[in-house]
């Protein structure tokens, strides 16, 4: 009853964020361009605290039920508010698997949780200050960047990346090279990631990193 309700409680909570953005966004009230950026970063941060309450298979399969979710709601524009963007990608898609592989790859609850974090809130934050601010644009594999997004996602993820490790309590000079290679590599991946594949590549950066250390 209590795995039941875990799951319950998980699924929900991904399911309230969808429909509140869906909400807010035909309201009006969240804008179409940080919509999508918004569920990501909201999502992700529901998600790294799964492993509290909830062992690797069943964070397995609740994302790969969000992925038939999200594919039917592609197909029949159900939750709009995550498929309106500019630019062709299949991160929509990508995002859930993401989920399963850091899950299943993960030796560490912890390690899990970083990778999650680096997928949603620092690829999100960096987006939507990027945009903001706008600060020295240029283009990478024809993907519009901004000096400033990239100098954000680096912030957020060293800032990550420092607390995973002193949570798996490293010190010494593995954990200056890894504190060190997963902003840099990750800040890297984003930049050269297209139609969305650094929702792979980023937090597959920072399990095989902060793995090598244990």
């Amino acid at each position: 009853m209590v795995v039941m309700y875990s799951l319950i409680f998980a699924i929900l909570g991904v399911g309230g964020i969808l429909v509140l953005a869906e909400m807010l966004w035909r309201e009006g009230l969240i804008p179409r361009s940080k919509s999508r950026v918004t569920v990501h970063i909201l999502v992700a941060c529901w998600i790294a605290f799964w492993p509290v309450y909830l062992n690797t298979y069943q964070i397995i399969a609740i994302a790969l039920a969000m992925f038939v979710v999200v594919s039917f709601s592609r197909i029949f524009r159900v939750f709009e508010a995550i498929h309106r963007t500019k630019r062709w990608t299949i991160g929509e898609f990508l995002y859930p698997i993401a989920v399963a592989m850091t899950a299943y790859l993960s030796p560490e609850a912890i390690i899990f949780s970083a990778a999650i974090l680096q997928l949603g809130l620092a690829d999100g934050l960096a987006s939507l200050i990027g945009s903001k601010l706008n600060f020295k644009p240029y283009k990478i594999l024809g993907q519009g960047k901004t000096v400033g997004g990239s100098a954000v996602f680096f912030i957020i993820s060293l800032v990550i990346t420092s607390l995973a490790l002193l949570q798996l309590d490293r010190s010494g000079l593995g954990y200056l090279a890894v504190l060190l290679l997963i902003p840099v590599l990750s800040t890297a991946a984003e930049n050269i990631s297209v139609f969305g594949l650094d929702d792979i590549t980023v937090p597959m950066i920072s399990i095989v990193l902060l793995s090598a250390i244990l």
